[in-house]
């Protein structure tokens, strides 16, 4: 078995119009090893006058980015202070970075954990016990999980998207195929709250039925 250790992996969801500030903020701190992730932030936007009457709300998007690199756990608090900084997250809606503690292979070449050098001291505080949810459906279905989300009022996600490489299986008695083109709404609530969230996101997706989506969560 190879050796292993732990490190911290940092994960940032912000807007895209000051992501690049963020991985320039990483850089100039010694991070060498920065993954960017493109997707939208979806929120509701509450219509006024004669068109409330219709339709109240509707959901719209921007582009975001999701900014993912791995420190030593020594300076964890540092690289979260350094893309709280960066993203003005104190302000709502700016966005959001959380991290998890992984076990990365000593001998591994895909990932390098990297020391951060510049260290900045801005007090900021961090919640404790959160849950992270990721949930994979169709291309086109992530709106409804998002917008479920959005009206709990729990959270902001993110959706990216992917390509799914598994078996193209065909359900149901017109043998409908799953299409290969995903979406993934990522999102960090407080563990307290992560059972509900899921319920509704479950529900809103109709991810117990066959070839729908799956949905997972780590603390």
């Amino acid at each position: 078995m190879k050796e292993s250790k732990p490190v911290i992996k940092v994960t940032a969801m912000l807007h895209r119009n000051i992501s690049s500030k963020a991985v320039s903020a990483l850089k100039s701190a010694g991070v060498k090893d920065i993954y960017q992730t493109p997707g939208r932030i979806p929120f509701l936007a509450y219509h006024s006058g004669i068109k409330a009457v219709f339709k109240p709300q509707s959901l719209v998007s921007y582009p975001a980015e999701i900014i993912t690199c791995f420190v030593e756990p020594a300076v964890e608090k540092v690289a979260m202070e350094i893309l709280s900084v960066a993203g003005n997250m104190e302000e709502p809606g700016k966005g959001s970075v959380y991290t998890e503690t992984i076990q990365m292979s000593s001998r591994s070449t895909l990932f390098h954990c990297d020391k951060v050098v510049s260290p900045i001291n801005q007090n900021q505080h961090f919640y404790h016990d959160l849950t992270a949810i990721q949930c994979v459906v169709q291309r086109g279905q992530g709106d409804k999980i998002a917008q479920a989300v959005l009206e709990m009022g729990s959270a902001v996600p993110v959706i990216t998207y992917g390509t799914g490489t598994g078996f193209r299986d065909q359900i149901g008695i017109l043998r409908i195929t799953i299409p290969a083109d995903k979406e993934i709404v990522n999102l960090v609530v407080p563990s307290w709250e992560a059972d509900y969230v899921m319920e509704a996101m479950i529900s809103a997706g109709q991810l117990e039925l066959p070839g729908r989506g799956f949905i997972s969560t780590r603390n």
